[in-house]
Order: C-alpha cells, then structure tokens, then sequence
C-alpha cells in the first residue's frame, strides 16, 4: 500500500481506539471499513430503486389522470346539477333531500 494510505489507516485506528476504546488490527480496521462503505452503497441503491419506483407511480397516475379527464369533464356538470338540486330542494322542503340523497 502507498504510505500515505497506511498513514490515514494508523490515524484510523488511533480514532477507532479512543472511540471504542480497544485496539484493532490493520485487517479488522479494514474489514469494517469495506464492510461500511459496501452497507451505505446497498442503502443508496435501494434508494435509487425506490425513488425510481416513486417516479413511475407518480407519471402512472398523471397518465391515467390524462385518460380520465375527459370523461370526468362530462360527468361533472350532472354532479354538480345533482349537488345544487339537493341544496335548493333541502331548503324548500324536509324530505326531498333524503330522496334526492338515495338517488346519488
């Protein structure tokens, strides 16, 4: 190994030591670092993938939103005729509202 990676590995272990309190080996030093690094590349590709997963969701959802749109553009105007139906007619006459609520 170059020096100056083995002069960062001594200050490692020098860390580790006042840290956990116990001396480590080069190759165990070592081995948790790999170990480390391995775990947080695992973590950031599970990120990826499910940020991915997020993303196809979300343009799913816009893509079905698109395909709906104009059938929800038709339905709305009864929806609303129905909804102000209801309102006028529940302040004319008790009764009328709960028949135009069982039709809904």
């Amino acid at each position: 190994m170059p020096e100056s990676t083995l002069g960062r590995l001594e200050l490692y272990k020098e860390l580790y030591q006042q840290t956990f309190g116990e001396k480590v080996a080069n190759n165990d030093l070592v081995d948790l670092m790999l170990t480390n690094v391995m775990d947080r590349d695992r973590e950031f590709k599970r990120f990826l993938r499910e940020e991915e997963r997020k993303k196809n969701w979300k343009q799913n959802n816009r893509n079905e939103a698109q395909e709906l749109s104009p059938q929800l553009v038709k339905l709305k105007p009864n929806l609303t005729l129905r909804h102000k139906a209801i309102s006028v007619s529940s302040t004319r006459h008790k009764g009328t509202r709960s028949r135009y609520a069982a039709l809904g």
